[in-house]
Formats: C-alpha cells, sequence, structure tokens
C-alpha cells in the first residue's frame, strides 16, 4: 500500500504543521472575558469585575451603549500578563541584622 511515499512528503509535512500552528493562532481570542478569566485564575467572576473596576485590572466594555446598563468587559492578554506579573510573589529580602550597640561604660571579661 505504502510502497512509495511522495519525495516532498517533509515538505508536507512542515506545511501542515506551520498551517496548524497558524489556524490554532487565528482561533486563540486575543481578549477574555470576566467568567473566561475567572474560569482560568479559579474565582469568581465578581472578584474579576472588582479588579477591573478598582483599577487593577485593565479592561474595556464592548456594550452597545457604554455607561448605561451592564457593561460587557474584555480583557485584553496583556493586560492579564500585565496583571499576573504585578501580582506574582517575590521572595522577602532577609532584613539586615541589628548590630547592639554597646555602652562605652561596661567592660566585657567574656
Amino acid at each position: 500500500m505504502f510502497d512509495s511515499l511522495p519525495a516532498d512528503l517533509p515538505s508536507i509535512a512542515g506545511d501542515l504543521c506551520w498551517w496548524i500552528t497558524f489556524l490554532l493562532m487565528a482561533v486563540t481570542p486575543a481578549t477574555l472575558t470576566p467568567p473566561e478569566l475567572a474560569r482560568r485564575w479559579r474565582v469568581k467572576s465578581e472578584k474579576i469585575l472588582r479588579f477591573i473596576r478598582a483599577g487593577e485590572l485593565r479592561a474595556f466594555d464592548v456594550s452597545t451603549k457604554p455607561g448605561v446598563g451592564r457593561p460587557r468587559f474584555r480583557i485584553p492578554l496583556d493586560a492579564i500578563t500585565e496583571f499576573e506579573s504585578r501580582r506574582t510573589h517575590k521572595p522577602a529580602t532577609k532584613p539586615a541584622r541589628r548590630k547592639r550597640r554597646r555602652n562605652a561604660e561596661v567592660v566585657e571579661f567574656f
């Protein structure tokens, strides 16, 4: 059945991989909704909305009449990475040792 394979099979396979990558990138959204981000972070969507309203998480409103009625927020992926980098835990630096004040009048024998 497969006695003779086409000579340009590696080229076809490379092109196929390129197209699959391209299609996956096209399907991946550039923005997330608050419920989608909440599922990703395993928190309630109300918490995401609080971050947006507090100005900690950048988002834009795509509702037909912004400012009137219920907002429909979209959060760009770069805003998510900025927020995550700001909120990432950094190990605490060890405080400098405090030197003991020595009294000049006291003579130490030990």
